[in-house]
């Protein structure tokens, strides 16, 4: 884990707020200020990954040296050409999941744009550090494909523990998991990434790939997600 200056797109943050192109922004601008310096004074953006071999077989795909099995149609077809994955867990900390409890009793807009700027912060902490393997992945003529996380598709999210488990993120970055399955702090993420050998190219993202197409409200709205 090395230190990873947070990046907040504002755009991104409206979007999860429900703005659309267009709409007036008077009166929640001085919220989005506030909400970024809160977070860029609250967030402590941590990290931890691991490489592990794939063992593909009828009801699943082993993590090799873990209890992890992927199951699920998608991730199947997510990792169907990588003998070998990267796990990645990560969060923004405890701090940013107190402060927005203390909103949520005093100050509840605050808090909502907050919200949507931690989403958008712990987003673009995966995004760089992905990118960040990527490129060193293809110093060596290997790929990456993106970050595919438990809930995503038809990937369990019951198999929250077992990725901490296998990445010892507990002790690693103090994440943890709820018995419903929830990510402690809430402001965090796990995902599964294949490794390629040279010259495959894995999925590619777009709405027509996105597991939630038909149902998709951006898309009825003339939008996307970002996905």
């Amino acid at each position: 884990m090395n230190a990873m200056e947070l990046s907040i797109d504002r755009g991104e943050v409206l979007r999860y707020l429900g703005y659309r192109k267009g709409q007036s922004l008077r009166g929640v601008e001085p919220l989005l200020e506030q909400a970024e310096q809160i977070l860029r004074v609250t967030a402590v953006p941590r990290w931890v990954t691991g490489s592990f071999d794939l063992e593909k077989g009828p009801c699943g795909i082993g993590v090799a040296g873990t209890t992890l099995i992927l199951t699920g149609r998608d991730i199947a077809a997510h990792l169907n050409q990588a003998s070998r994955c990267i796990l990645l867990g990560a969060t923004l900390g405890g701090e940013v999941e107190r402060k927005l409890a203390q909103l949520q009793r005093t100050d509840m807009a605050l808090a909502l744009v907050l919200d949507a700027c931690a989403t958008t912060g712990i987003e673009s902490l995966c995004d760089q550090v992905e990118e960040g393997l990527r490129v060193r992945l293809l110093e060596r003529g290997e790929n990456l494909t993106f970050r595919f996380s438990p809930g995503y598709g038809d990937l369990p999210i019951e198999l929250q523990p077992g990725f901490l488990e296998a990445l010892n993120a507990g002790r690693t970055i103090g994440l943890q998991v709820t018995a419903s399955n929830i990510l402690t702090p809430r402001k965090s993420v796990t995902a599964v990434m294949g490794v390629l050998p040279q010259g495959v190219r894995g999925p590619s993202k777009g709405c027509t790939n996105c597991a939630n197409f038909a149902n998709c409200p951006y898309r009825k709205d003339g939008i996307t997600c970002g996905f």
